[in-house]
């Protein structure tokens, strides 16, 4: 049975790892088609691990399932951070478009409660996020991430 999700809230996860030497955050890639631009050229960003939630879901547990969803990483101790709810948040009709396309709703406004964790990275860490569908960046060479993604930092 598929699970309801509701379409104005989400999770997001800010999960910060060390590996002895730099800290770094774990970032999944979304792929967004340009809209207005007739070719099939599709624009790349990164974004911090989330979801909507689903309609049974508390936040700890929706912010818990997409972490192990996006990484392969369980039982991580995540902390409530803060809540984004501006309205025009995500208002950018290419944001829009991916979050329709993504989870097959349509939404004008999601409010957003953002976790953070904080982890070391060793072999285990690592092979579990290969697996998934994160990737470790250096905190310090992030320039830009999708939606308003870069505020949670």
């Amino acid at each position: 049975m598929k699970s309801i999700i509701n379409p104005s809230i989400s999770v997001d996860c800010v999960v910060f790892g060390f590996d002895d030497t730099e800290l770094k955050v774990l970032l999944v890639d979304v792929i967004k088609d340009n809209l207005g631009d007739n070719s099939s050229k599709h624009n790349i960003e990164r974004k911090l691990p989330g979801s909507l939630i689903r309609e049974q879901e508390d936040l700890s547990s929706a912010a818990q399932r997409t972490l192990s969803e996006m990484t392969g990483l369980n039982d991580i101790f995540l902390r409530q951070l803060y809540v984004f709810s501006d309205p025009l948040r995500v208002s950018k009709p290419e944001d829009l478009n991916w979050i329709s396309k993504t989870y097959g709703v349509e939404v004008h406004r999601i409010v957003t409660v953002a976790f953070y964790a904080l982890v070391k990275i060793d072999k285990s860490v690592l092979q579990h996020t290969i697996e998934g569908m994160a990737r470790w960046h250096s905190a310090l060479s992030i320039k830009h991430l999708a939606f308003d993604h870069k505020a949670f930092l």
